[in-house]
């Protein structure tokens, strides 16, 4: 408590460092007197000393000679890594969460450095169009390995994990994997009770209470079985934090069925999701019943 209290109120970040570096070791070094307090102070401890690490690799700009460039960037890459899965070592909820967000992080922006990286000069038109094609293949297991990282925060919701760096990877899926993961709920603003306990239902999400925002609208379904914002709610939830696709696509069909007009966009989710549902072989069941 003292380390991590003069790592706070230190004049410079570099005697802030000297402290938490310090704890981190004494604290590894405690055996049997490590308590859950005192591993979450090395975790905090952790993520502050692999920042550097992270800001070293990203500082390094891929240029020519590109082997140059791209050996240094991979050893700082490899540093930073290192240092966040120190933070995740223990298994503490915050220091998990935020060396998972990190490390995706880190490894989405190792694969732009790629595609953004200087050319070799009198390329001509056609050997640069190749040269382009190297480099996304290059790129890709990187963004790949960023992918499966978030998608492993993202499942931590359903353990009731709702902090900052699992929304970022939430937030970071949507650009990465739209088909999968850019679904967002319809407000209604009507002024009827399934209206209203859908704009419950959906603030309690937002707030990472899941069962209460699935009890929600379950309410608003009972009161209206027809309500097709909750039953189209209900399926995002079922899809994206709870992962129940054979549900969530039943979700997704009765909306439909409720829609005359149709929806474009839901119906490039149920095309998205029924490869998913018939993975999980479980017996489909209205949740809107």
């Amino acid at each position: 408590e003292a380390r991590a209290a003069l790592a706070r109120h230190a004049r410079t970040s570099a005697q802030a460092l000297a402290w938490q570096r310090e704890l981190l070791a004494t604290e590894r070094a405690g055996g049997a007197a490590r308590s859950a307090r005192s591993k979450l102070l090395s975790a905090q401890a952790a993520l502050a000393l692999a920042r550097p690490a992270d800001e070293a690799c990203r500082a390094v700009a891929l240029t020519e000679p590109l082997a140059k460039s791209l050996a240094l960037k991979k050893t700082r890459l490899e540093a930073a890594l290192q240092a966040w899965g120190v933070a995740a070592e223990d298994g503490v909820a915050e220091g998990v969460t935020a060396a998972t967000f990190a490390s995706a992080s880190l490894y989405q922006e190792f694969g732009q450095a790629l595609l953004k990286s200087q050319r070799p000069k009198k390329l001509s038109k056609a050997e640069r169009e190749q040269y382009d094609v190297l480099l996304e293949e290059q790129a890709y297991p990187f963004e790949e390995k960023a992918i499966a990282l978030h998608e492993a925060n993202a499942a931590r919701v359903r353990q009731g994990q709702w902090d900052e760096p699992v929304r970022q990877s939430l937030a970071a899926l949507r650009t990465l994997r739209p088909a999968r993961w850019a679904k967002a709920e319809r407000r209604d603003e009507a002024t009827g009770p399934a209206a209203q306990l859908n704009r419950e239902a959906i603030a309690l999400r937002e707030q990472g209470k899941l069962p209460e925002a699935r009890a929600r609208w379950q309410q608003a379904l009972a009161a209206e079985p027809g309500h097709a914002a909750s039953v189209l709610n209900l399926g995002v939830l079922l899809d994206l934090y709870l992962d129940e696709p054979v549900a969530a696509l039943a979700q997704y069909q009765r909306y439909l069925e409720l829609t005359p007009g149709g929806d474009a966009q839901v119906g490039k989710w149920v095309a998205e999701l029924k490869p998913r549902a018939a993975k999980g072989a479980a017996p489909a069941r209205k949740e809107a019943t």
